[in-house]
């Protein structure tokens, strides 16, 4: 007894070390999370190869990897791998949260833009699994994401609070790989800026709004080539067009946003999503005529365009661990105003114990111009592993 009396004050002393040790380390070693999403989805959409029959899949792993670099910065990488695609980086950028004046915060990488309020989260975030079809219809599946740097500030004002965004990025997302491809891709790519101004206010006891207003500025798809006669040449890389050179064109996206939520207590409430998009843009309508002499005119002429996005969903959460809600989804195409996509939607999620392991279903009934309408349904397995969870109580 008397000998481990002795050596006590040594083993405290050895454990003081170790423990300020691991502090000394546990800034430098990130948090790791992964995020498995497994799904079972049915789809009666017309000249779907596997129309009404059930289809297994695993969608997507996410790899989370993020910590503080030092006091004052902080990085964040996301990795998506699937079948499909193989390892994509979604998201990898550096926070500067503190050292900058006026209480700036300065982000730089690649990184989801903050269009609106769904564009920057991830499809683990929502319990009606698909990216609002205005996002999709602009920017593709993955939304508005891009390299660029950005301020970005929180300011309070009483018991509501302010921020504020500017981010310059590479290119904007509104030109296509089709039109960076083609002949008439522009020699230089303008850079493009994106804003956001959002409000939070709390209007009663548990009752809380949050507005939200931004815009992006960025190049666009130059030329719509259309083609008057067959002896015009197919492709407008021949010769005799050479010397024709696209105007570049510019498009304006803006998106107002709310969230109103009430909570009843910690873990049960009511809450209310609306986003609304308007894009415009112009594009170049290019004729090009042959004549019997073989020589080729070419007309180009602006039109502008203006397409319109809704998403509206109205979210219950009961019990901790039960949610469920509805949803409108509607878009516009951005080249053809009679062109459009409507879905209206059910959902329901149950969380086991905690939100590691949450199971959801969403209905939807699809409307698309030109197609008779059909209806989908969607079972989502979300597990995770790590501190990034895929939607916080």
């Amino acid at each position: 007894m008397s000998r481990i009396v002795r050596r006590l004050p040594a083993a405290l002393g050895g454990l003081l070390l170790l423990a300020a040790t691991a502090g000394a380390q546990a800034p430098v070693n990130p948090d790791l999370s992964a995020i498995g999403d497994w799904r079972a989805s049915s789809s009666g959409q017309p000249g779907r190869p596997c129309r009404g029959r059930l289809d297994l899949q695993f969608h997507e792993l996410e790899l989370a990897i993020g910590g503080p670099l030092n006091p004052y910065a902080r990085a964040d990488f996301k990795l998506s791998l699937n079948e499909e695609e193989g390892v994509d980086i979604e998201e990898a950028f550096l926070v500067l949260q503190r050292g900058l004046p006026w209480g700036l915060q300065l982000k730089a990488g690649k990184c989801l833009v903050d269009l609106g309020r769904s564009n920057v989260q991830h499809p683990h975030r929502w319990l009606w699994i698909e990216r609002p079809l205005m996002f999709q219809d602009l920017f593709g599946e993955e939304g508005c994401k891009d390299t660029g740097a950005g301020l970005n500030s929180l300011l309070p004002l009483g018991s509501s609070a302010l921020g504020l965004s500017l981010n310059l990025l590479d290119q904007g997302g509104l030109l296509t790989e089709e039109a960076l491809d083609s002949p008439f891709a522009p020699a230089v790519v303008e850079k493009a800026f994106s804003g956001r101004v959002s409000l939070f206010k709390p209007l009663a006891n548990r009752l809380n709004l949050d507005l939200g207003l931004s815009a992006l500025r960025a190049q666009v798809n130059p030329v719509v080539l259309t083609e008057s006669y067959e002896a015009l040449p197919a492709t407008p890389g021949d010769p005799l067009l050479e010397d024709f050179q696209p105007a570049k064109r510019f498009g304006t996206v803006a998106v107002a946003d709310l969230k109103l939520k009430w909570k009843r207590d910690e873990y049960s409430g009511l809450s209310l999503v609306v986003e609304a998009l308007q894009h415009r843009h112009t594009v170049q309508d290019l004729t090009a005529t042959a004549h019997p002499d073989g020589a080729v005119t070419a007309v180009a002429v602006d039109r502008a365009l203006t397409s319109h996005g809704l998403f509206a969903a109205a979210e219950g959460r009961f019990l901790k661990r039960w949610d469920s809600g509805l949803f409108y989804d509607y878009s516009q195409s951005a080249t053809a105003a009679d062109l459009q996509r409507h879905a209206v939607g059910a959902y329901a999620a149950f969380s086991m114990a905690e939100e590691t392991l949450r199971f959801s279903l969403a209905l939807r009934h699809n409307v698309e111009s030109g197609a008779e309408p059909w209806d989908s349904a969607t079972l989502q397995v979300l597990f995770s592993l790590g501190p990034h969870k895929p939607h916080e109580f």
